[in-house]
């Protein structure tokens, strides 16, 4: 029989990981990329290391319950790096105590990890990522900005330039368009662009920022031909039809399917990362399949795709967004750790700090070539005052998607499409690129 998958209803999953690409004109400004050395010594680590599968699961996981979390309205489309949540999340950790580490460890799935384990899990992932590919752009960078003369635990300041590699740098928060700029500018120059700022005025008596920033660029290892892009029905969440740009690609490529689902996996470059498109199936609700949508779920879509003569259809897409985290991370676990009754003591003993924000700001642009992504997070502290067979592949409907780092595993991106752009028409002389 003939398998189809085509993306046109409402809502497909995409799971992106890291791999190799072709060239790509746009780069961020990157780390020093790793020597042969040390990413000899972080991919002996990963076999040997108990502790660092547990920690790439937690941040999986988190990520995955926060995407669920957010696909209430299901004609929004969603997109959020769980990479980048959970690091900028860790650095917080790092610095937590009592109750609000415990809450933390939970949520993050860290439960019976060392300190030292998780750090050395972290340092890890980060010297995983800067293993340069020709054909995959992956920077990962952090940030640990402090108020001018405030006085910050030496070790915590330690712990994060060692295990999370940040950057450390001090500003006077007082001088609120200055410091904004600064942090903005960091943001803007490792995103290459795309996340051109992340904070807005900050408080004066801001003492502590955190944030993270993730860009990643890969080029499909076998692109879709711009000129087989056509207009095609997509279904949304509430039954109305609107005409999008639809990729095609036909060829050997890995899939499968279950009752509840149809699964393709899509690589960049020379397989260092790659896209997963989970479409399901016609009749599933939403609500009951999000309910199975755990880290082990992505491992098994992406262990069993087996390469089939298929063809696949894949709308084109680009959007960007803004979330307020600290409105949304409690009802995942995280209460005390977002309230006044917070312990960071391990940030700074001299004075207590409390989280005042937790920004997460995405962008993401998904074409015939390949696919640009950008994520920032930004935690600002301050004093507590308060089977083989022709397959067919359409992604008609909402899907989510995926892009994950293969090495390591960890899930760079994850997304949820309800609405792609609608199709654009071709100009004479002109093949439609997908925009």
């Amino acid at each position: 029989m003939k398998f189809a998958f085509f993306l046109g209803v409402s809502g497909l999953i995409f799971i992106a990981g890291c791999g190799g690409a072709g060239d790509t004109s746009t780069s961020a400004t990157t780390m020093r990329p790793a020597s042969p050395e040390e990413v000899k010594a972080a991919e002996a680590s990963v076999k040997v290391d108990k502790n660092f599968p547990k920690v790439t699961a937690g941040l999986n996981t988190l990520g995955l319950k926060t995407l669920g979390s957010l696909i209430k309205d299901q004609g929004q489309n969603r997109l959020i790096s769980p990479t980048s949540i959970s690091l900028a999340l860790g650095m917080a950790y790092t610095g937590a105590g009592g109750t609000t580490k415990k809450e933390m460890e939970t949520a993050m799935g860290l439960n019976k990890i060392l300190d030292a384990d998780y750090q050395a899990a972290v340092k890890t992932l980060m010297t995983l990522t800067r293993d340069a590919d020709s054909g995959v752009v992956l920077n990962i960078a952090n940030g640990l900005w402090t108020q001018t003369g405030f006085e910050i635990d030496s070790k915590y300041s330690k712990t994060t330039q060692d295990a999370f590699l940040a950057d450390t740098k001090t500003l006077d928060f007082k001088q609120q368009d200055d410091a904004g700029k600064a942090i903005n500018d960091w943001v803007s120059e490792k995103t290459a662009g795309k996340i051109p700022s992340l904070v807005d005025k900050l408080p004066t008596d801001t003492k502590v920022v955190l944030t993270n920033a993730v860009y990643f660029h890969g080029m499909w290892t076998t692109p879709f031909k711009k000129e087989m892009t056509r207009p095609a029905d997509f279904t949304k969440s509430d039954g109305k039809v609107k005409s999008v740009d639809m990729m095609q690609l036909s060829g050997m490529i890995a899939g499968g399917e279950s009752k509840d689902a149809q699964w393709i996996v899509l690589p960049y470059g020379k397989g260092r990362a790659q896209m997963t498109v989970v479409l399901p199936a016609k009749g599933v609700k939403w609500e009951d399949f999000l309910k199975g949508l755990t880290a082990q779920q992505l491992t098994k879509w992406n262990a069993t795709a087996t390469k089939h003569d298929s063809l696949v259809r894949v709308p084109s897409f680009k959007f960007d967004s803004t979330l307020d985290l600290k409105a949304i991370m409690p009802a995942l676990g995280l209460k005390e750790t977002l309230s006044d009754k917070a312990d960071f003591s391990g940030i700074s003993v001299k004075q207590r700090l409390i989280i005042d924000q937790f920004i997460h700001k995405t962008y993401i642009d998904v074409n015939e070539e390949g696919t640009e992504a950008a994520a920032a997070t930004g935690i600002t502290m301050m004093p507590t005052a308060v089977r083989v067979q022709e397959f067919t592949f359409t992604a008609d409907r909402p899907f989510l998607y995926f892009i994950t780092e293969a090495t390591s595993g960890a899930l760079l991106f994850a997304g949820y499409e309800a609405a792609p752009p609608a199709s654009q028409p071709k100009e004479t002389g002109e093949t439609n690129g997908g925009k």
